[in-house]
């Protein structure tokens, strides 16, 4: 506690230092071009280049130097800019498909790796935490059921050996299958096109689901999202994985939700505050607890966005992109207007509910049982394009 307390202050001071040098910097007036470049996928993009003040120091200035450097920023609200259904929100805020970062220079994202300072825990670097904490978390909560609340369902709850047995293999099955399903969906191939067809003439068309991303030397078939919790993209390859990793994790969280309370209630309809060691036990079943219900408070909003997608046969991408969606109804009284038609800022003014999905626009929606159907059973291996 006393080392991160001193660190803290550390930090502190440095700021104070940095923004009393930051005052006397007098802001460089920032200027814009308006123009058409190309997108990612070499379609017309509108945006501007940006001379933005870039302060340097330099040793032995007791103020920085203020230079300008030119940065293309696209305009937002665009059927080939991948924006999500939000207001803008403050750097390092999330929303949109597994709630991916809104600054894809700090976070990274589907088709940029982080370029700018790394987004940050308490000052640690969250890329490399977040599939920590996710991997560590899940195996600690196995380790924790199997040996401390399977036990006590004998103490307290009076279980016998065959049915305390039937909960352990419950929780080896539950907690090792997740495991595993976390870590081929993190370290498999998220199914880049094969290497004869990115040799094979320029000409040839791409499947017209796959896309170029960053993590990737090839494009990636069927691309879903780049999820910053596994730090690997999700596509065909491993799209099946994650969903039934998401359905696992949800398992874990109830599952341990109804053991923990059951516990709870029965210490104290016990009364074994007298035990010591029982006691103890309880304010661990109790970190479990809280444990379980961040973890359902986690997964539920993206199992549910998945959920959807699975329904409509509609990928993340897709669905960040407004491919598939019209606006209600535009400021000069048009209806179901394409998203592509839609000024930035009206885009940016409009609610979520604004922006209706229509069947007809997407070729792979068949129908709820149909899709539910293509994305478990339909083969995924060899040349797949993954356009189904």
């Amino acid at each position: 506690i006393f080392g991160s307390v001193l660190v803290r202050v550390l930090l502190c001071s440095v700021t104070s230092r940095g923004k009393m040098l930051l005052a006397n910097v007098q802001p460089a007036p920032i200027t814009a071009k308006p123009l058409t470049s190309l997108s990612p996928y070499g379609s017309p993009m509108n945006g501007a280049y940006v001379a933005q003040p870039q302060p340097q120091f330099m040793p032995g200035q007791s103020s920085p130097v203020t230079s300008t450097q030119q940065v293309f920023v696209p305009a937002a609200g665009r059927a080939d800019v991948p924006e999500s259904h939000a207001h803008p929100q403050p750097v390092g805020e999330c929303r949109g498909a597994e709630a991916e970062c809104t600054n894809q220079e700090e976070c990274g994202g589907d088709d940029a790796a982080p370029r700018g300072p790394p987004d940050t825990i308490c000052g640690l670097d969250k890329a490399p935490l977040l599939p920590f904490g996710l991997g560590a978390s899940t195996v600690a909560g196995g380790v924790c059921m199997f040996f401390l609340q399977t036990p006590l369902l004998a103490t307290i709850c009076g279980l016998e050996a065959h049915q305390v047995s039937v909960v352990s293999y419950v929780v080896l099955g539950l907690y090792g299958l997740t495991t595993l399903l976390m870590l081929y969906t993190a370290l498999a191939d998220a199914g880049q096109v094969p290497k004869k067809r990115k040799k094979a003439n320029a000409d040839v068309e791409m499947p017209r689901r796959a896309h170029t991303t960053w993590l990737y030397e090839r494009p990636v078939r069927r691309f879903d999202h780049y999820c910053r919790w596994l730090t690997n993209s999700i596509a065909l390859m491993n799209h099946r994985e994650f969903v039934l990793m998401l359905i696992g994790l949800l398992l874990i969280g109830f599952f341990g939700l109804a053991v923990d309370s059951w516990l709870g209630v029965q210490f104290f309809a016990h009364g074994l505050w007298n035990d010591l060691v029982l006691l103890v036990k309880l304010v661990v079943t109790i970190l479990h607890l809280c444990y379980s219900l961040v973890l359902l408070y986690l997964v539920m909003p993206i199992f549910s966005l998945h959920v959807g997608f699975i329904s409509r046969n509609e990928l993340a991408k897709e669905f960040n992109t407004d491919k598939f969606r019209v606006l209600r109804e535009a400021r000069d009284g048009r209806t179901d207007v394409e998203v592509g038609d839609v000024s930035s800022d009206e885009y940016n003014e409009k609610e979520p509910t604004d922006f209706v999905y229509v069947p007809s626009k997407n070729p792979f929606d068949k129908g709820c049982f149909y899709n539910c159907a293509v994305f478990w059973f339909h083969k995924r291996c060899g040349n797949e394009s993954g356009d189904f």
